[in-house]
């Protein structure tokens, strides 16, 4: 699967293995306070001097943040007591102190079980001082020492004498964390402890911290060192934003002389907080990359720089990135988790599990990324590993829906498979964890109500709920889908009126109602959901919406012939029902009865009384309808909503070629003043091929039609198109690249190519389009340029890219 279908739409839903989801970094919680101004009195009658250290250490913890917060909103880290500059200099010995990038590499040595469970401690410890304490929480596991030479090493900090240096480091161990830092943070899970490279008191551990009040997980590593007696935290980096808190401290860090590059470190916070911006950030990558930068941080920017490539489906690019992150720190969590990413757009997911599973090795696992991995290995046709990654997840956490259902339907990989007594007993025992744990425990319920084959999980499913809710409306609502499912339909009807009449939260008994009558739709038992049910309108209603799209006009649907009995039954109980007129107008569209069709849908449009929601419905099925009968213009005048009635028509006409059609009713549609207008007339001139009058209408109507975001895209193809027809190959390539930064439209490039007969071109294109994982049938199937494809002269450019929907 491309990236061209990707969902962007994260986090936390089901990851279907045909729609891999690639985790864009977040931008919306990556302002999280300024850090107050530190106060340091320098001795031998030096004057106070305030210094700031700005919140970008906030900004790279955005788990702390809420959502749409601007930067400096009141996160406070304080300065307490006072500097001593006859403290000594630090005694802590820092492994590979030469290397900028050591904290980034890590062994694979495991630690001794006292040593887990001393780092498990460190953070029950810290997620208990935080419930109790709020930031001091925070400050008193804080090794702001270490951190100094953290920041030392990497070469913020340099050529600083003694004296100044000692104070310098004094103001970091003195830091305290406000209560703003942790006032949505609900609880910090360590997964896997792993030693830095080199040191045997340093440890690098991969957190899960959750989120209230919408449970949202932010993927942390957090830098433990530990005395010999107890660890204290240093650093943390929540993954998503590819680099530690550390970088923020050096924005405004109160030294001397920093290193030249200090002072742009402003550009990452400025990538963190605008991160769906991909023009912006790709132009701070580009300027931070020309920096001389610690290799850490440069290591941020080609994370960023890949992410935007993957994003703009240039996989050559971001492999190219991608490996210049792995020659600084090959085991950072993040670049190991982009790679896996980078390898399943490639459909490698093969790469994509060596990845995945040294991610594992190195720092164990979340739910997430176990279900991933369990995802890939179905792809690859290994069912028991996928079955053991669902454990594994959901050892991580009980109450993980996804993976949960990941692992009923992995029991169950074919409609001939039946589950065994000890999956059943599994089944039963994970729901009742679950249910007891999560919050939304019906949601793996509901993924099993659907078909007779899954009959048997949701009955293992469902005694395991039952269990943990005995008395729970839902086991009885879930118990009553589950005859349906088994065909015992005149017992689901009766546990349905019983139970419906004990309901009283009326969105409660929506969702009841409706998934009954859908489930006995399906069943074939419609009539007798519907003579169940205690609102016959509603019933109706529901009914006919699951049996056609009541917003399309066409005739699609055969079945909705089906409807008769219903709509018989229904007209005898509720005559006066304003629904049956669209109802019976469906049915005769079915049957390619456009005239009587377009009788009922007119006499219902018109019924007094009824909402601007089904005014709305039946106009445009009026309006499709009296299409298909020949009378579109004549409908037009009769739709009150004249720009309902335009979009519903126009786009019948242009799809029909109806050039005459379509000119008429653009000039009906004139005396509405429609700012929209010169956008169908100019595609008017195209449909009667004069190109040179198309492109002058766009350019004369330009700034107007282009206010409107939704014509930007419609816009720049038909001009495009139009110069390409009319022989400006130049032109229209120019135009291209006024699309959308950074984003490459290759059907509308090849489109150029191919209508100016350039085969090497259009081949290049393709060639292009197929290395970033675009859709290739995409191209066979455009008007324009599937033809010319198909034609004898780019039969060998065809027979190289093939139409993939093609029976081979």
């Amino acid at each position: 699967m491309r990236y061209d279908d990707f969902d962007y739409k994260f986090p936390h839903r089901d990851i279907d293995i045909r729609r891999p989801t690639y985790r864009r970094p977040r931008g919306n919680g990556m302002s999280v306070g300024t850090i107050i101004l530190i106060v340091l009195a320098v001795k031998f009658g030096l004057a106070l001097i305030g210094i700031g250290i700005v919140a970008m250490v906030a900004l790279f913890s955005s788990s702390m943040s809420q959502p749409n917060r601007g930067y400096g909103s009141g996160r406070e880290v304080v300065r307490q007591g006072r500097g001593n500059a006859l403290l000594q200099s630090s005694s802590i010995s820092v492994p590979d102190r030469d290397d900028p990038a050591g904290a980034f590499k890590f062994d694979t040595r495991e630690l001794s079980p006292a040593e887990v469970q001393s780092v498990q401690q460190f953070f029950s410890d810290l997620s208990a001082n935080i419930r109790n304490q709020g930031g001091a929480g925070l400050t008193n596991h804080f090794d702001g020492e270490r951190m100094f030479l953290e920041l030392e090493r990497v070469g913020g900090i340099k050529h600083m004498r003694p004296f100044d240096r000692t104070n310098q480091m004094n103001n970091y161990k003195e830091l305290e964390f406000g209560n703003d830092w942790v006032t949505n943070w609900k609880r910090l899970d360590a997964k896997k402890a792993c030693w830095l490279h080199g040191s045997n008191n340093e440890v690098a551990v991969l957190v899960s911290l959750q989120l209230t009040p919408n449970l949202e997980v932010h993927r942390q590593l957090w830098w433990l060192r530990s005395d010999g007696r107890s660890w204290r935290w240093y650093d943390f980096a929540d993954l998503e934003n590819n680099g530690p808190i550390s970088i923020g401290i050096l924005e405004e860090a109160p030294c001397k002389n920093p290193a030249a590059w200090v002072k742009h470190l402003r550009k990452f916070r400025t990538i963190i907080e605008h991160a769906d911006d991909l023009e912006q950030v790709e132009k701070l990558c580009a300027e931070l990359e020309r920096l001389d930068l610690p290799a850490p941080y440069h290591m941020a920017v080609y994370l960023w720089q890949a992410h935007i490539c993957l994003a703009q489906l240039k996989l050559d690019d971001a492999k190219d990135r991608l490996e210049k992150a792995k020659a600084i720190a090959p085991d950072f969590p993040q670049v190991l988790l982009m790679d896996m990413q980078f390898h399943r757009s490639k459909d490698e997911t093969a790469e994509a599990l060596t990845s995945a599973n040294r991610f594992i090795t190195l720092f164990g696992g979340d739910a997430e990324l176990f279900h991933e991995i369990g995802q890939m290995h179905l792809v690859l046709k290994q069912n028991d590993d996928a079955v053991l990654a669902y454990r594994q997840g959901l050892q991580d956490d009980p109450a993980s829906t996804m993976n949960l259902t990941a692992l009923a339907s992995a029991f169950h990989p074919d409609d001939n498979a039946k589950l065994t007594p000890e999956e059943d007993r599994e089944l039963q025992q994970r729901m009742t964890t679950l249910t007891r744990a999560s919050e939304h425990p019906t949601f793996v319920l509901d993924a099993f109500c659907y078909a007779k084959k899954d009959a048997d999980i949701l009955e293992a499913l469902l005694k395991g709920y039952r269990r943990a809710l005995p008395k729970a409306t839902d086991g009885d609502y879930y118990a009553m889908r589950l005859k349906i499912l088994r065909e015992d339909t005149d017992a689901a009807c009766a546990e349905f009126r019983d139970l419906i009449g004990g309901v009283a939260d009326e969105p409660k008994r929506a969702e009841y109602l409706e998934g009954f009558l859908v489930a006995m739709a399906s069943a074939g038992k419609a009539l007798d959901g519907y003579k169940a049910a205690p609102d016959p309108k509603k019933a109706f209603r529901i009914l006919a919406d699951a049996s056609f799209n009541y917003e399309d006009g066409a005739d699609r649907n055969p079945e909705k012939s089906k409807l008769e009995p219903l709509l018989e039954l229904h007209a005898s109980r509720c005559p006066n029902d304003s629904w049956l007129l669209f109802v019976r107008g469906q049915i005769l569209l079915s049957k390619k009865q456009y005239a009587e069709a377009e009788t009922e849908l007119k006499n219902g449009m018109n019924q007094p009384g009824l909402t601007p929601e089904d005014k709305n419905r039946y106009a445009r099925s009026f309006a499709a309808t009296a299409y298909q009968a020949g009378h579109g213009l004549e409908a037009y005048q009769q739709i009150e909503d004249k720009e309902l009635a335009f979009g519903a028509l126009s786009w019948r006409f242009r799809n029909a070629k109806d050039g005459g059609g379509l000119g008429r009713l653009i000039e009906l549609h004139r005396k509405t003043g429609d700012e929209n207008l010169a956008l169908w007339e100019a595609d008017l001139k195209f449909l009667e091929e004069h190109y040179a009058e198309a492109v002058q209408l766009l350019k004369a109507n330009q700034q107007q039609l282009l206010k409107n975001p939704i014509n930007q895209w419609r816009f720049r193809s038909l001009m495009i198109r139009s110069l390409a027809h009319d022989k400006k190959v130049d032109e229209a390539l120019l135009e291209l690249r006024k699309l959308e930064k950074g984003y490459q439209d290759r059907v509308l490039e090849a489109v150029v190519y191919a209508l100016a007969g350039d085969v090497p071109g259009t081949e290049a294109v393709l060639e292009r389009a197929s290395k970033e994982g675009q859709a290739l049938w995409m191209f066979h199937a455009d008007e324009e340029l599937g033809p010319i494809l198909r034609s004898e002269a780019f039969k060998k450019v065809c027979e190289k890219y093939p139409d993939p929907r093609e029976k081979k």
